[in-house]
């Protein structure tokens, strides 16, 4: 209703504003036109059918004009009004608005006496009307109705009927507020009489009740519009005066009369205007509402109703809020000028398009002319909008079909090219002008359009078959074959490729030769090799490396002068060598190598590796190739086996491997031998002795003699093998990641030397798969393990097996290295050491290296090979020691002891069955044995049970049990429970039974977890005969339909629990509820729409009747009645004083006047009628008194006396009953009243004080049965505080020994008030009880002395109300105290007294809260507060025994001043050592360089060094100091007896501090030789990484003289304290020593290394020099073998050999320009591959100048000068 509301607000604003709003309001949305009255500039189209005066003049009287002296006037409406010429004439026309001064003495007026009079109104269009109003001159019509017309009278409507009187004069018409727009209702509200001038009738067609979501829907939009509207009006009021008839003065005075009308509206436009004009011939008024639309949005018509010519692409729509719903312009593509809508279409296109072109132009056709004709296509350059845009198709007739019909149109998706012809079965084009590839001869004759060709397409060149018109054949390049059907030998898979086919490409030297299949292009693999180029080995085999054939060093055959040395890998980095180690040779050493298994009879390079000890090269060492006897001389070995195989290399100091030119010629299945000499090192005067160390030889073939590396092509691959230097990733043993083009030829290589792929034979325990790498077949090694088949332990490890190897860990003091037994681990150990790792003394003596023996005192043979700890000690003894007894037994066994270890007597041994203790010991006082008893026993002996237990400990087998009381006892209480039986004496927590299993009675809950609580049961639900609640569930007996474990709800479908008996039913009328269910408290159902009353049995609120068959609206007068309900049965309303009738309608007997305004008739008439009044009442008051008395049984002896009464009463009655009463009779009446009133007064007085005494004892009683059961709940829950604060206290007690005292204190606090609190409740709810038993008594007494009863009730009720009130008041304190919120008397969150509930989570504050928190916390500490207890005696016991233990302190202490001592003499030797090291650094530094190598192998093994004593190892020692300070008592003392000793200790520390002191200056010397260091020069930086590696282990040092002094420091206090603490101390110093042991033999180590990096460093300084002396005398030999050639020879050569420098000069800078390019400019492609051409030329002309110089070098060296 809103929307209406502001649609109305902006037609008046627009009304108002016309030039703010204009038509472009309309280009955004709906638009409207400005509302205004229909009526102005339309007084000719307004008529009534009676109008006075139009005849002849008429006479008419004004009711109303009670005071005027003229009432009576005359109508002239012959003549229009005109203001003072003819001003009594009162037409129609009159009623319209007019804004002027005199506007009221205008008006309509119809003819005298006449009732069914209408006005019409006739509108030129359609129009929205909205609302009308209508004021009157005279009395509103008492009947009348609105209808109008929407075309124009064809049809009428009625809108609304008003009517005084509804039911007579439009019956069956509905009343009351409308439901739905469309209702159509009588209503009275604009009927009444009065006021009698100016009243108005005002109607809208929009109710106002109704919210109307939608203004726009098309039902509000139907009952808006209108073109006719009419006004009937059907009934005058006539003042009551009902005998009206023709007399002329009896009609004058009624007739219709109207001041103005108003219609309020605006023309109809459906949203699509927002301003009309004036219709063709109708003269324009500015403020006439005009009935044509000034239409937008594309529509036309009076009332925008059509949509515009060529635009109907969419359904007409009135415009809706934003939505303009304009009509959409049809598309047809400018070829068509009209269109029409076409509903189907809308509806199949979703409903986005329905307008249809009509008459398309320029070959167009279709919906929207956006397709061809057919023979015409769309061209695709053109627009489809363009004149031209369809063509004529242009079809070959000699290949198209369908008479040259082409595609319409380019649409990719379904293959449609515009233009393009529908060809015959052979030809293509777009014309179909040509035959398809593979046909030729085009033919208009032929069906097909061509002829086949017999070529294969994908064999000619460009697919196409043969020549289209000839039919000839011509092949691609790589195609064969009289019809082009064959691939060429060494191609395959014919395509369509430029090519034809593709190369076989098979793999160098995986496949036999470069011949595949033709089909499937498969080359012929060797053995073991997979892929159709044959390019990878098959799965579970491998290509080798070409340094495959390795044979090691330490197998071949040495001189006496070589060794053997096994080298561990390194644990993070590869191994540089192959096999186990090296085997290291001398000067003059030699060592045979037996080279057999040659895979492939050519060349070979001899590869050595090694690694060399100095820094000087090995100048010369022989190699002899001895051949066997048995060579094939036509193999291609025969020119080489006749020549000797000696040759001279060298190992260059720095390098791993030396590559040997020339290649030697081995044959496939010979045996060779190869035998080093290793001849002088140095130079020829250097005496040094030195040494090298073999690897392995292994044979690399000779690239120049692979076949497929020779020829032109092979030159190619040469030499990008050689670009990429392939061969050199293959001769170092440690094998990097390899290029692609590298593993490409690598893979060839191996293919074609191995002749196959070698089988992977992976080891099944030592790798973790049988798949190999394809390169190389280096299976996947488990840890630990080596070799390229994982069949071997790597150095360093052992054992073996399927998980792997484990590493031997030798220790680096015990053993000689770090290699040990394949099988068994057993390392190499040095004397006097044992073990698998040399790591252990031998049984009987401990502290690893310096070997102790166990001290035992006999008591035990081996001890911790660490610590010194005894292992099974005899004799019943324990310790570290075996110096005190076991547990279960007592005696001194220590060194001078006299008492062994003798069983417990506690009370019957160990063995006897009826031992209760683990342990005791002998009191030194009275030297008694006294017993620590088990939990459950007490006694010196353990003979009896504790409290709490029950049973017979005395006898074998007997145990003291806990006694089984469900934790509600005290177990430590006397008496708890009987020690024989086991029976709970002393039951706890409103508990009983034998085993306090159960709830004692009034309570409930589970007596297992002491919950047991008193039975809360609501008073009002409760049956109080039916015992106490279930002692489990809690259940309280309920009255009948009563639910609920507290009897605290009604049943389903009851109420009134209130009552006290029980819940009634509902009794909710099935038919009229909507469920059985009804309120609980007041009992009132739900009823469905139409009904009422509490059970719904009724109509609904202001209706009457039976709801089974109708309900009828209360007719209810709202002036006169109370209110709009009337009775349920008969429709009467109840009225007003002074109103009477049936609908309140009416003054009441003795009021004068009309509703509402009836006035009392005066002060005469009410004496009468109250004295009627009285009398009646009277009357019928006796009438009832009398019937009451008998039926009472007061009959017998007053049966006359009463029928006399009776007759009396029926004479009062009739006299009352006539309507002329005398004063006489009046005081008869009154006579007779007065005797009976004599004669009941008295018995009536006194049985109603007796019921009224009787009424409020009850109601009195009842109260404090109420507030009685608010105390017992209040009473219940602080009695349940109390038990749960005492059960806090009880369970606080377990969880803190320490602070569960006060805590309990606390809670005993809060509990003593909580049970004051409780003990006032109970004397408040015993003296409530006492007054409730006493009122009891009183009701029960006689009649007589009721009043004496009563008053003495009132007074102890008065003193309880005083008391209910305090504590009512006291409430919201309580309840903020106890559930933290001051409920009054209820919170929402946390309840209150009273209220079923109280406290939280959310309620922390409050006492109950705290109190429960408490309990939790109680609860804990009582579990815990017996263990506690137990234990407090055994730490009684253990005090005393520590004290005894404090006594050897003493001996200790000694023993810890002895230890620091030596702690100082080991502290003064690493000084010295400190000192060596740093003249042995400060030496160091000042020498030349060391070999890099060398110093980082030496850094990481001094890296590698570590010192036994760890942060946790401290740690773990101050906690055991920590515990056993803990553990001792009496302190004072201990500290007094063992001052002298911690005097000691306090020297010791000292002494330690000033070792500490030393090694600082020691540290801060090591700092500033590390600074020196640093600032050494560049090539020293290694060195320095290892020094000051060497630095940190010394400052580590300096750490452990740190943690030795703090030993010193724990020293101390353990000699004051504990025994223990000090031995561990005493075992720390020695570790110390050790570690000092071990860090000398390192750096004993670490200087033999340093000595060694020296000479590394004078090696590097000298290796130029010797480079320099091999030039020269690489220049000699060459001149020696040189000069026997000529010397032309000789310049020619050397001629040949510069030529190929410059070459190669020029070739690497031409490769250097090159890379530089591809890095800077990658955009100069052009410029690069220029370059690269001419790199290969130069490459070319390089390799051609090598073999030339090779050729020539064979030559000469082989011919004879």
């Amino acid at each position: 209703m809103a929307l209406i509301w502001r649609q109305i607000l902006f037609h008046l604003s627009l009304a108002f504003f016309p030039s703010v709003f204009s038509q472009d309001a309309c280009s955004q949305s709906s638009c409207y036109p400005a509302t205004g009255d229909l009526l102005i500039g339309r007084e000719d189209k307004l008529s009534a059918t009676s109008t006075c005066g139009l005849g002849r003049p008429e006479r008419y009287c004004i009711v109303s004009h009670l005071e005027d002296e003229k009432k009576c006037f005359r109508c002239d409406s012959r003549q229009p009004y005109v203001p003072g010429l003819n001003e009594n004439s009162h037409r129609i026309e009159n009623v319209v608005y007019k804004l002027t001064p005199q506007r009221k003495r205008t008006w309509w007026q119809a003819q005298n006496g006449l009732s069914n009079v209408s006005i019409r109104l006739d509108l030129e269009a359609e129009f929205h009307f909205t609302h009308l109003v209508l004021t009157f001159k005279t009395f509103r019509p008492s009947a009348m109705l609105i209808e109008r017309s929407h075309d124009f009278g064809r049809t009428w409507h009625v809108y609304r009927y008003f009517a005084y009187d509804c039911g007579e004069s439009f019956p069956g018409v509905p009343t009351g507020l409308p439901r739905q727009i469309t209702d159509v209702i009588c209503e009275s509200r604009y009927s009444a009489q009065a006021p009698s001038t100016d009243g108005e009738v005002v109607f809208r067609v929009l109710p106002s009740n109704i919210d109307i979501r939608d203004p726009y829907s098309m039902e509000v939009q139907n009952l808006l519009k209108m073109t006719n509207l009419r006004i009937n009006f059907t009934k005058l009021h006539t003042l009551g005066d009902n005998l009206l008839d023709n007399r002329p003065e009896i009609r004058e005075k009624y007739y219709y009369a109207i001041h103005e009308m108003v219609v309020r509206g605006s023309c109809s436009c459906y949203g699509h205007a927002a301003r009309c004009i004036a219709i063709p011939g109708v003269i324009p008024n500015p403020d006439m509402v005009h009935g044509r639309c000034e239409c937008t949005h594309n529509t036309k018509g009076l009332n925008c109703e059509q949509c515009e010519d060529f635009f109907n692409d969419l359904p007409w729509k009135p415009a809706v809020g934003l939505d303009t719903n304009a009509c959409k312009r049809c598309e047809c593509n400018s070829h068509a000028t009209r269109c029409h809508f076409d509903p189907a279409l809308f509806e199949a296109t979703g409903r986005t398009s329905g307008g249809i072109c009509d008459d398309c132009q320029h070959n167009t056709m279709g919906r929207n002319c956006e397709m061809c004709k057919n023979y015409f296509y769309h061209d695709p350059s053109r627009d489809i909008t363009d004149s031209e845009a369809c063509q004529p198709c242009d079809c070959d007739p000699r290949g198209s079909l369908n008479d040259g019909l082409c595609d319409s149109k380019q649409d990719a998706i379904n293959d449609l090219e515009a233009g393009r012809c529908h060809c015959k079965r052979w030809v293509t084009g777009r014309r179909c002008d040509g035959c398809m590839d593979g046909y030729y001869d085009l033919n208009e004759n032929n069906t097909e359009g061509c002829l086949a060709c017999s070529c294969n397409l994908l064999g000619t060149i460009g697919n196409t078959g043969c020549d289209k018109v000839t039919g000839q054949c011509t092949c691609k390049r790589f195609v064969t074959g009289e019809n082009c059907d064959q691939c060429a030998e060494g191609y395959w898979g014919m395509s369509a490729d430029r090519d034809g086919c593709k190369a076989c490409d098979c793999d160098l030297g995986g496949s036999y030769d470069n011949n595949c299949d033709l089909q499937t292009g498969q080359c012929r693999c060797r053995p073991n090799v997979a892929g159709r180029r044959c390019e990878q080995p098959s799965n579970g085999f491998f290509a080798p490396y070409l340094d495959y054939h390795v044979f090691e060093a330490e197998d071949a055959r040495g001189s006496p002068n070589t060794r053997l040395i096994i080298r561990e890998r390194h644990a993070d980095r590869g191994a540089t060598w192959t096999g186990p180690g090296f085997v290291q040779v001398s000067e003059g050493a030699t060592l045979e190598f037996t080279l057999d298994n040659v895979p492939y009879s050519t060349e070979y390079h001899i590869l050595v590796r090694y690694d060399s000890t100095g820094n000087r090269d090995w100048r010369e060492i022989g190699m002899e190739l001895i051949r066997p006897p048995t060579g094939d001389p036509s193999g291609p070995c025969a020119n080489e086996i006749q020549q000797p195989g000696y040759m001279i290399t060298s190992l260059p100091a720095g390098q791993r491997y030396q590559f040997v030119n020339p290649p030697v010629c081995l044959e496939r299945g010979q045996t060779y031998t190869l035998k080093l000499d290793f001849g002088r090192q140095g130079d020829p005067g250097g005496s040094a002795a030195s040494a090298v160390m073999i690897d392995s030889v292994a044979i690399i073939p000779n690239m120049n003699s692979i076949p497929f590396f020779q020829g032109r092509e092979g030159e190619y691959h040469k030499a990008e093998f050689d670009r990429y230097r392939c061969l050199d990733s293959q001769l170092s043993a440690v094998k990097s990641d390899l290029h692609e083009v590298c593993r490409k030829y690598l893979n060839s290589i191996s293919l074609l030397i191995e002749g196959e792929a070698l089988p992977c034979e992976c080891d099944n325990t030592g790798s973790h798969s049988i798949v190999c790498g394809a390169l190389g077949g280096q299976c996947k090694c488990k840890p630990n393990v080596a070799g390229r088949t994982c069949d071997r332990c790597a150095p360093g490890t052992f054992g073996f097996g399927p998980r792997g190897c484990a590493e031997c860990e030798c220790n680096s003091i015990g053993s000689e290295d770090n290699s040990c037994d394949v099988t068994s681990g057993q390392c190499k150990c040095r004397p006097n050491t044992f073990g698998r790792r040399c790591d252990e003394c031998q049984a009987g003596f401990y502290n690893y290296p310096v070997c102790e023996r166990c001290q035992c005192s006999g008591r035990a043979d081996i001890c911790d090979p660490r610590t010194g700890a005894c292992i099974s000690c005899r004799d019943n003894t324990t310790g570290h020691n075996c110096e005190r007894c076991l547990d279960g037994y007592y005696g001194d066994p220590q060194p001078g002891g006299g008492v062994p270890c003798r069983p417990c007597p506690c009370p019957g041994g160990i063995d006897s069955g009826f031992q209760h203790a683990t342990s005791c010991y002998l009191d030194p006082t009275t030297q008694d044995v006294v017993c620590r008893c088990d939990v459950g026993y007490t006694g010196s002996k353990c003979e009896r049970c504790d409290e709490g237990f029950f049973g017979n400990p005395l006898v074998p087998g007997g145990t003291c049990s806990p006694c089984q009381c469900r934790g509600n006892i005290e177990p430590l209480a006397p008496g708890s429970c009987d020690p024989n039986t086991g029976q709970c004496l002393k039951c706890l927590f409103n508990t009983e039974g034998f085993h306090c299993e159960r709830c004692k009675a009034g309570y409930f809950g589970d007596a297992r977890r002491q919950n047991c609580r008193r039975c809360v049961c609501d008073v009002l639900g409760t049956d109080p005969i039916g015992g106490d609640c279930d002692r489990t569930t809690g259940q309280c007996p309920c009255l009948p339909n009563v639910l609920g474990l507290t009897c605290d709800h009604c049943k389903e479908n009851h109420w009134k629990l209130a009552s006290g008996k029980g819940c009634d039913p509902c009794g909710c009328d099935p038919k009229g509820a909507i469920s059985a269910q009804c309120d609980l408290y007041m009992g009132m159902c739900r009823c469905q729409r139409g009904r009422g009353g509490r059970t719904c049995s009724d109509c609904e609120t202001n209706y009457w009747g039976d709801p089974e068959k109708k309900c009828e609206l209360c007719q209810c007068n709202l002036e006169g009645s109370e209110s709009r309900q009337c009775n349920k049965k008969d429709g009467s309303c109840v009225c007003l004083p002074g109103v009477m009738g049936y609908q309140c309608d009416k003054c009441t007997r003795g009021w004068r006047g009309e509703v509402p305004n009836c006035q009392p008739c005066g002060e005469c008439f009410n004496n009468w009628d109250e004295i009627l009044t009285d009398l009646k009442r009277e009357s019928a008051s006796l009438i009832d008194r009398a019937n009451q008395v008998k039926e009472q049984g007061v009959g017998g002896a007053y049966e006359s006396e009463f029928k006399a009464m009776e007759k009396k009463l029926n004479q009062v009655d009739n006299i009352v009953s006539s309507t002329n009463i005398s004063a006489a009779q009046v005081a008869n009446i009154q006579n007779v009243l007065k005797a009976l009133k004599k004669n009941l007064t008295s018995s009536e007085k006194k049985l109603r004080e007796v019921q009224d005494k009787i009424t409020n004892a009850t109601l009195r009683v009842q109260t404090v049965n109420t507030d009685i059961g608010v105390l017992q709940a209040s009473l219940q829950s602080l009695t349940e505080d109390a038990m749960n604060l005492k059960d806090n206290a009880t369970a606080l007690q377990e969880a803190n020994v320490e602070g569960a005292l006060n805590l309990t204190k606390e809670a005993q606090g809060r509990s003593q008030d909580a049970l004051n609190r409780v003990l006032q409740s109970t004397h408040t709810l015993s003296v409530a009880e006492k007054i409730r038993k006493n009122a009891e008594e009183q009701l029960k007494m006689e009649e007589e002395a009721l009043n004496l009863a009563q008053q003495e009730n009132e007074d102890l009720l008065q003193e309880l109300d005083r008391k209910v009130v305090e504590l009512n008041a006291n409430i919201p304190s309580l309840n903020s105290m106890v559930c933290d919120r001051a409920g009054n008397p209820c919170d929402d969150v946390c309840g209150g007294a009273g209220c079923g509930r109280c406290g939280g989570l959310s309620c922390d504050q409050g006492a109950l809260q705290k109190s429960k928190n408490a309990l939790d916390l109680s609860k804990k500490a009582e579990e815990k507060l017996e263990t506690v207890e137990i234990k407090a005696g055994r730490l009684l016991e253990e005090v005393n025994k520590a004290q005894a233990q404090s006594l050897q302190a003493l001996t200790i202490t000694e023993d810890a001043a002895v230890s620091a001592a030596n702690a100082k003499n080991v502290s003064n030797d690493l000084k010295k050592d400190l000192e060596s090291l740093l003249v042995e650094i400060e030496k160091f530094t000042t020498e030349d360089r060391a070999k890099p190598s060398d110093i980082r192998r030496l850094a990481d093994e001094i890296k590698n060094m570590s010192i036994s004593l760890s942060e946790s190892e401290v740690m773990q020692l101050a906690l055991q100091i920590n515990q056993t300070i803990l553990g001792l008592t009496n302190i004072d003392a201990i500290i007094r007896e063992t001052a002298v000793d911690a005097q000691t200790a306090e020297n010791v520390k000292r002494r330690a501090e000033d070792i500490r002191n030393k090694t600082k200056n020691v540290l801060k010397v090591a700092q500033e030789v590390r600074d020196a260091l640093q600032a050494a020069k560049a090539a020293q930086n290694v060195a320095q990484a290892a020094i000051s590696n060497a630095t940190l282990d010394i400052a580590e040092a300096g750490k452990d003289l740190a943690e030795t002094s703090n030993g010193t420091d724990n020293a101390e206090a353990t000699a004051a304290t504990s025994l223990e603490g000090a031995l561990s101390l005493q075992i720390r110093l020695r570790d110390i020593e050790r570690n000092f042991t071990e860090n000398r033999l390192r750096l004993q180590k670490a200087e033999t290394e340093t000595r060694n990096a020296q000479n590394l460093a004078d090696a590097v300084d000298r290796k130029a020099t010797q480079l320099d002396a091999r030039y020269k005398t690489a220049q000699t030999e060459l001149g020696k073998k040189t000069s026997s050639l000529g010397g032309e020879v000789q310049t020619r050569a050397t001629t040949l050999r510069e030529k190929a420098n410059r070459l190669r000069q020029e070739t690497q800078s031409q490769i250097r320009t090159l890379s530089d390019l591809e890095t800077q400019l990658p955009q100069n492609e052009q410029k690069i591959q220029q370059l690269s051409s001419e790199i290969d030329e130069l490459l070319r002309r390089m390799n051609d100048a090598y073999s030339v110089i090779d050729a020539r070098e064979k030559h000469y060296r082989t011919c004879a000068s």
